[in-house]
């Protein structure tokens, strides 16, 4: 009867080992591979203050973090490089500043240089003094076509740039290609009125 008792104990002992045995294995299994939190069942912590953009992620039942870094700021990198110039563009838009600046300043020179020539014109007394004349307008109008060369030269390097100092600049020039344009348009009248004094000194030598 004794044998048979301390084996009843020995067994149910057993048992009792075997069962707490199984209830801890599953309750871990529960845990750690059933009760996995997904990626969304997380706590998000305060953004760090170094990095406003890096979120740290706070996972309860394993209490272990995980750091999330938001993508915004590489896109927003990746904006402002798209944004930059480079140094071969914010050359082309210095130099194109100071030309169009070299530019507006002989425009205003030619003016005053073709207000001389009509006085001059006005004031001549022989062909000698027209034919200076002439050759100054002749001056000017090769100069002015010059500048209409290079203000289209610069304009279309301009138009090859992305921005809104060049757009200005390109303004800039058409206005500027419209001050030579009607100053070319006053050396053909020039021309006009060196031709006609040309005839009004032949008609006063050809009269008695």
């Amino acid at each position: 009867m004794g044998r048979v008792l301390e084996s009843l104990a020995i067994f149910i002992t057993v048992t009792i080992i075997l069962g707490t045995g199984i209830l801890l294995f599953m309750n871990y299994y529960n845990d750690d591979v059933i009760g996995q939190p997904a990626v969304e069942e997380h706590v998000k912590v305060q953004p760090s203050v170094t990095n406003p953009y890096m979120e740290h992620i706070f996972y309860p039942s394993t209490q272990t973090f995980s750091i999330q870094i938001d993508t915004e700021e590489d896109e927003e990198d990746e904006e402002e490089e798209e944004d930059e110039l480079s140094s071969y563009e914010q050359t082309v838009l210095n130099s194109a500043d100071d030309v169009a600046d070299d530019i507006e300043n002989e425009i205003d020179d030619l003016d005053e240089e073709l207000d001389d020539i009509d006085d001059d014109i006005d004031d001549a007394n022989d062909e000698d003094d027209l034919d200076d004349a002439e050759d100054d307008l002749d001056d000017a109008k090769d100069d002015l076509e010059y500048l209409r060369t290079k203000i289209s030269r610069w304009r279309n390097k301009l138009y090859e740039i992305d921005d809104n100092q060049a757009d200005s600049l390109i303004d800039k020039l058409n206005f500027l290609m419209e001050e030579v344009e009607d100053l070319l348009d006053d050396v053909n009248e020039l021309e006009d009125d060196i031709d006609d004094a040309y005839d009004d000194l032949e008609e006063e030598s050809a009269s008695p």
